[in-house]
């Protein structure tokens, strides 16, 4: 990211077409749970309209910002997504959709300024782009012909930048907008396209603060709706049902209740038996190769194949 093009001037706008003095929100959580008192109804001529017939208008930092999107975080957040939905379908999607054009801006650039050598400069850049993402976060919220999609897609964005900006706080207060419309909309694993690629950005982001804080996931394991075929041989779909393994382990792991110790060791064992035969079933390409002398840890090299990826298919459903 060294070669990044340094952002211009910031200007001090309100994209949200609201003409309000009162402070915005300070994060998704006081979009979802109301903290604020209400904003003023706005026009549909104003409102935030996904899939506007429109482009959006674009220019040299947005452009930049963009690519390093889809060269950098995208890339991460489509992990186990063959289809590269939010590298690929998001971005198209964003250019007709400023809410998410806005959230990949600032994520982005945050991301810049934590990764990149010099990338304070971009600190204003976030800092901007965030807050005009929250205010067409609720203007979208409010319109009844926002795109249910864009709007999950959108808040898993805001989520992850507020993670990277925020990560001392209650991780439950940047991942809860998620959730919520997760739950609203039945988002779940066995979903289609864009909709399940969020689930699972969020469903990973769930399961990292678990394991950091040493608690259940938010959204259970057996909530998921999961559907697997057992002789599935693509690694997205393999990589997707060790994430939803380890999300049992979690569960199992910081349970509230202790039962029975007969029961504690019958659902230890089943757990088990399921890893086990989860990875007796992984193609070779997925369990990787041995090559060369064994590291100084004792840990013997791997080369893993790289999947063939991003071949979108003409069945994808993307609302």
């Amino acid at each position: 990211m060294h070669s990044l093009r340094k952002p211009g001037k910031r200007r001090r706008t309100d994209p949200s077409g609201l003409k309000d003095d009162r402070p915005g929100p300070a994060s998704t959580w006081d979009v979802f749970n109301n903290s604020l008192a209400p904003l003023p109804q706005v026009s549909s001529r104003k409102t935030p309209q996904p899939d506007s017939q429109t482009p959006l208008s674009l220019d040299a930092e947005k452009v930049t910002l963009i690519q390093a999107y889809q060269n950098g975080v995208g890339a991460w957040m489509d992990l186990f997504d063959d289809e590269a939905n939010f590298q690929r379908t998001v971005v198209k999607r964003a250019l007709r959709c400023s809410l998410l054009m806005s959230a990949i801006c600032a994520l982005t650039a945050r991301h810049i300024t934590m990764v990149d050598e010099g990338g304070e400069v971009w600190k204003p850049v976030a800092v901007q782009y965030y807050g005009e993402s929250l205010r067409q976060l609720i203007a979208s919220l409010d319109c009844p012909t926002s795109c249910p999609v864009d709007i999950l897609a959108a808040t898993i964005l805001l989520s992850s930048y507020e993670l990277l900006a925020s990560p001392g706080l209650d991780h439950r207060r940047h991942v809860s907008g998620a959730l919520t419309l997760i739950r609203t909309h039945a988002c779940r694993a066995s979903s289609e396209g864009l909709m399940a690629a969020a689930f699972w950005v969020y469903a990973r982001q769930d399961i990292a603060m678990a394991l950091v804080h040493e608690c259940p996931t938010m959204l259970p394991p057996d909530e998921w709706g999961v559907s697997w075929d057992e002789q599935e041989t693509r690694e997205g779909q393999l990589g997707n049902q060790m994430v939803w393994l380890l999300a049992r382990v979690i569960a199992h792991t910081f349970r509230s209740t202790t039962g029975s110790v007969q029961a504690l060791s019958e659902g230890r064992a089943s757990l088990i038996k399921e890893l086990d035969a989860w990875h007796e079933r992984l193609p070779e390409s997925f369990r990787g190769t041995a090559f060369g002398p064994p590291l100084e840890e004792g840990f013997l090299p791997r080369w893993f194949a790289v999947p063939s990826t991003g071949k979108e298919s003409p069945n994808t459903t993307l609302t």
